[in-house]
């Protein structure tokens, strides 16, 4: 109880510091999950901002009266530059087909992120969605511009014969990123050809949707390590025919670049088949719906994927590389390369930071199992050499 005491002193007596001397303090503006130092070692990670709940070595240096740098701060929660903990360099070679996590390196990526954050937006201009009632389910149809990053991926020769059958996100003017196994989809092996932005419903889509927000992808970029005989480095990036013009409905999501964030709720959000009746007789509709998930462990989902005979799996999940999550409801197939994301802390209502890219699950939408999700800050580095090099 005591050192309980004595800590909570400290915090105060930080707070306090802070609140009498903070026209002297250095405030970095930075958000949570932003690098604030970098290292000059290249083995170590640099330090991030984290808030001072979540920061132990910011713990350890208050009672020494070693105070951290301050990346931004509220009335009632303040976010620190936090140090990693100096690790001992593993010089033991590990063969994996996932991809090592590079931490530290990303540098456009935050600056984009920056940008973003800084779009315009009018809260007021939401659109409305229908709430779900059912207590036993977690998804729910989303508002209009809710996650104006959402994007559909088509296959087809033409326009009007395109099926929708991908999901993913908009990460700059003219980049998409989503699964590797949306580069091509069914027997055909049809090829991802177009992008429509902007909407949450296809039942919605007219001619000046297909004039103004419809792409075309001129390049598919694979990840180098991906092999369709497995589940590893599921990750692909799809280049637009032309620039996109940022709007309300229409805007980049932020990507997570520290590997060592990994929030315990987190947001998937997918595209979910509906069937609808009008005049004309029945018709598929795909509607963009969301679902608040749970991570769990990678020795959890093992545990829940110990006896699957898919061959895929070979070497079991990997934490570095993909992210596991389990709720109510879970995303479907149908959902494959859509985001994984958390909501920016002080940022507008529609800024969110990608943390994972939907890959697989075991079944579809069933309860208590888990969806596996390509981790985005393992790949960063990769998607910065691609996208903004």
């Amino acid at each position: 109880m005591m050192i309980y005491y004595k800590f909570g002193v400290l915090l105060i007596c930080f707070v306090l510091y802070f609140a009498i001397s903070k026209t002297k303090a250095q405030v970095l503006e930075l958000d949570e999950g932003d690098i604030c130092k970098r290292s000059r070692e290249p083995t170590q990670p640099h330090s991030v901002c984290r808030r001072l709940k979540d920061c132990g070595v910011v713990h350890e240096q208050l009672k020494k009266n070693i105070y951290p740098r301050i990346c931004s701060y509220s009335v009632l929660d303040l976010v620190v530059c936090c140090p990693y903990p100096l690790k001992k360099v593993n010089t033991t070679k590990v063969t994996q087909p996932p991809v090592k996590s590079s931490p530290g390196k990303s540098n456009s990526a935050i600056r984009k992120c920056s940008e973003y954050k800084n779009l315009p937006f009018d809260l007021l201009s939401l659109g409305y969605h229908e709430e779900n009632t059912d207590k036993d389910k977690n998804l729910n149809e989303v508002y209009f511009k809710e996650f104006p990053h959402m994007a559909l991926i088509g296959y087809g020769e033409t326009k009007s014969a395109i099926t929708w059958d991908c999901g993913g996100s908009l990460i700059s003017n003219r980049w998409i990123l989503s699964s590797a196994l949306c580069e091509k989809i069914g027997r055909s092996n049809n090829f991802a050809r177009w992008v429509l932005l902007g909407l949450i419903n296809t039942d919605w889509i007219d001619g000046e949707d297909l004039k103004t927000n419809l792409y075309e992808i001129e390049k598919r970029v694979v990840h180098k390590n991906y092999r369709s005989t497995s589940i590893y480095n599921d990750i692909a990036l799809f280049r637009l025919n032309r620039d996109v013009e940022f709007s309300e409905t229409i805007r980049p999501v932020c990507l997570n670049v520290d590997p060592l964030f990994k929030p315990s709720t987190v947001t998937a959000t997918g595209w979910s088949p509906n069937t609808t009746v009008d005049g004309r007789g029945t018709k598929r509709v795909k509607i963009l719906q969301k679902t608040t998930l749970n991570t769990i462990s990678d020795s959890e989902c093992n545990s829940i994927y110990a006896n699957d005979e898919n061959q895929q799996l070979v070497l079991k999940i990997s934490d570095e590389s993909q992210i596991c999550t389990k709720y109510v409801e879970d995303t479907c197939i149908s959902d494959t390369g859509g985001p994984l994301q958390v909501k920016n802390a002080g940022g507008d209502y529609t800024t969110y930071t990608q943390v994972g890219v939907t890959s697989f699950g075991k079944t579809c939408g069933y309860k208590d199992v888990p969806s596996v999700y390509t981790r985005v800050s393992a790949y960063i580095s990769w998607i910065e050499e691609n996208v903004w090099k």
